[in-house]
């Protein structure tokens, strides 16, 4: 049985994306690889209440059964929640770059962590982010990537860039709804005029003022009304 191994079949950069695309290899071609990149964006520990980042957990408890190579490219291994970077992971491959002598950084250097090494990394390392506390498995001596792809590259870094543009626009997207929220807090909502005895906190045009002069941004009075408009009847909508 041939095994796939290409950006389309074995490539994730959204988390809200490796459960699918997990059974879907795990069905028609196990022992697969499976590289969740950017995975950082949705397996932070400061992150482990999201709705996404326990999907992402509940996938890694119960994708066993398929015998998937499961890859996670991130930034910060002592970021993982407990249970992967300790028990869940069999090894650690910390990828680190150095100056030439011309001072130039050169990338694609590793140390490697067993099972055994990585969890000590983990429970000694963490409170400072200190890398070097626990000596790898190589010792002294590292490993090195060369430079090569087994992918297409082209692709590969296009659907990247589609990825972070995609991230980049949901998280716009909740500072939206945070900034209509807040207006709503300050020039809307009934429960506060009630604890405050009736008193507006502020009007909207009192709010476009003092934001313009903390800012520097002007916003006009008709945006603080839609986003309050939005947010009303986003609210009608839920009742």
């Amino acid at each position: 049985m041939q095994i796939p191994f290409n950006v389309n079949e074995n490539f994730i950069f959204e988390g809200d994306k490796l459960i699918k695309q997990g059974n879907k290899l795990g069905k028609e071609h196990p022992y697969s690889a499976l590289v969740f990149d950017e995975a950082g964006a949705d397996l932070e520990g400061k992150k482990i209440m999201r709705a996404s980042t326990q999907n992402v957990l509940d996938f890694f408890r119960e994708c066993g059964q398929y015998n998937l190579l499961n890859i996670l490219v991130l930034p910060d291994f002592f970021e993982l929640p407990k249970g992967i970077a300790m028990t869940r992971s069999i090894f650690l491959i910390d990828v680190f770059y150095e100056a030439n002598d011309e001072a130039i950084f050169e990338r694609g250097k590793f140390n490697f962590y067993s099972r055994r090494s990585k969890k000590w990394l983990y429970l000694k390392g963490k409170r400072d982010l200190n890398y070097s506390i626990v000596k790898s498995d190589f010792g002294k001596r590292y490993g090195k990537f060369f430079k090569f792809y087994p992918i297409d590259e082209e692709e590969y870094k296009k659907e990247k860039q589609l990825a972070l543009k995609n991230r980049e626009t949901k998280t716009r997207s909740k500072f939206m709804v945070q900034r209509d929220a807040c207006i709503y807090l300050l020039c809307g909502e009934k429960q506060t005029k009630d604890i405050l005895k009736g008193e507006k906190i502020m009007t909207q045009q009192q709010l476009s003022q003092r934001l313009e002069q903390l800012t520097g941004i002007f916003i006009a009075r008709n945006t603080l009304s839609d986003a309050l408009r939005r947010l009303n009847s986003e609210m009608s909508d839920d009742t």
